[in-house]
């Protein structure tokens, strides 16, 4: 399980429903990013919104999910 913040993967230990832990303390400041979750070879992609980042001193992380709109090409 991984967490995508652009070009950065983040690995993750735990998910819950509005969190996850991770594997390493880190630091990044607010942003949107995905969850990646593979389990029995099924990948499954969650879109999130780090409310409050990353802070160095928490592997502790907020998400709030993202909605997904369906995007219409002009």
């Amino acid at each position: 399980m991984n967490l995508q913040l652009g070009e950065r993967k983040i690995r993750v230990a735990q998910m819950g429903p509005d969190f996850v832990i991770l594997r390493e303390p880190t630091s990044h400041p607010p942003a949107t990013g995905i969850v990646t979750l593979e389990v029995d070879g099924r990948i499954r992609q969650f879109p999130v919104f780090l409310p409050r980042g990353i802070a160095q001193e928490s592997k502790r992380v907020e998400l709030a999910k993202v909605q997904v709109d369906t995007l219409v090409e002009a």
